[in-house]
């Protein structure tokens, strides 16, 4: 072979392996702007061909399974695809925190018996995710949330939720405060909750974590007014957030003050377009008022934007129902 008939097969080979090079390059950054896009089909796709060309990508594994649990609901490939993540890069302690919520999802969809089995997987990779990070405020806080809600068959705990609340105080002492509030709060003991929310906002009152969790507090025990008065004050700390508008109208909405509530729901989404929680509870206000053509309206618009999960199969439900009447 001349040098002449070499020099043009390397030049008919380069050119045959180009697009192959610039697309294993460019697939991922691909993938997460079909995300981006809300082009979850086409992003999926993508992640699969990552994976189909080198199995061993762990980050390709773990962007595909948080797409498919978030997307798709599909619990158990998300699970198996995160599992090989981690098979790859063991000490991974963000792959480990995500299992853990893989694992959640899961958990909720589950019988008593492999919710017994589930629970300690849960608790594992939160241990795993605090020793391989221990300074992660979120680990750490995600452990500790296991231990207060979790039942003492499996593993729950309030002292060793208090022992992580006082760790994250070395890095974060305002955290460690609205830790501690939390404790008390699922614990039942109000006046002490309300003291450390307190505290934990007069230590930062411009961080609206105070405002969020001591809302949510409120909430959870049923007393809508002094949710309600939080989270306003969340909105005058964070009045560019769709969640801080969302938060006032759930509040609303558990008082049955259904327009107040449609409202910040109506905020929430001039925030944030994609929004879709607000376009949800907007069907529950509408329904609440008997508008069956609004509700019906918000529902079908929620499965535009959810197509997958629990309240998307509840929206296909009240769609059928509202469209009968």
């Amino acid at each position: 072979m001349t040098i002449l008939c070499v020099q043009r097969c390397v030049v008919i080979l380069a050119i045959l392996l180009f697009p192959l090079l610039g697309f294993a390059q460019s697939t991922v950054k691909d993938a997460l702007q079909f995300e981006k896009e809300r082009n979850f089909e086409e992003a999926k796709k993508t992640y699969e061909k990552i994976i189909a060309g080198n199995n061993n990508d762990a980050n390709a594994h773990v962007l595909l399974g948080k797409l498919l649990l978030h997307r798709f609901a599909e619990i158990e490939k998300a699970t198996e695809h995160v599992e090989q993540a981690i098979a790859l890069d063991e000490k991974n302690a963000e792959y480990h925190f995500f299992l853990s919520e893989v694992y959640t999802a899961d958990f909720q969809e589950a019988g008593i018996f492999r919710k017994i089995s589930l629970a300690g997987k849960i608790k594992n990779q939160l241990l795993l995710a605090v020793q391989y990070e221990p300074n992660n405020t979120d680990y750490q806080e995600g452990l500790m949330q296991y231990y207060v809600f979790a039942p003492g068959i499996m593993g729950g705990s309030y002292a060793k939720a208090r022992e992580i609340a006082d760790a994250i105080a070395k890095d974060d002492q305002y955290a460690s405060v609205l830790a501690h509030a939390g404790i008390f709060s699922a614990e039942g003991n109000n006046q002490k909750a309300e003291e450390y929310f307190r505290k934990a906002i007069a230590m930062d009152p411009k961080d609206w974590r105070g405002y969020y969790r001591f809302g949510y507090h409120y909430y959870g025990k049923e007393l809508y007014d002094q949710a309600i008065a939080e989270f306003k004050k969340y909105i005058e700390v964070a009045p560019d957030t769709a969640d801080s508008y969302h938060s006032l109208g759930e509040a609303f909405l558990k008082a049955k003050r259904y327009d107040e509530a449609i409202e910040m729901f109506s905020k929430a989404l001039t925030k944030d377009q994609w929004f879709a929680a607000s376009v949800y509870r907007t069907a529950q206000c509408y329904e609440a008022k008997n508008n069956s053509e609004e509700a019906l309206r918000a529902y079908q618009e929620y499965l535009k934007m959810e197509s997958a999960g629990r309240r998307s199969e509840t929206s296909k439900k009240k769609i059928e129902e509202l469209a009968r009447k």
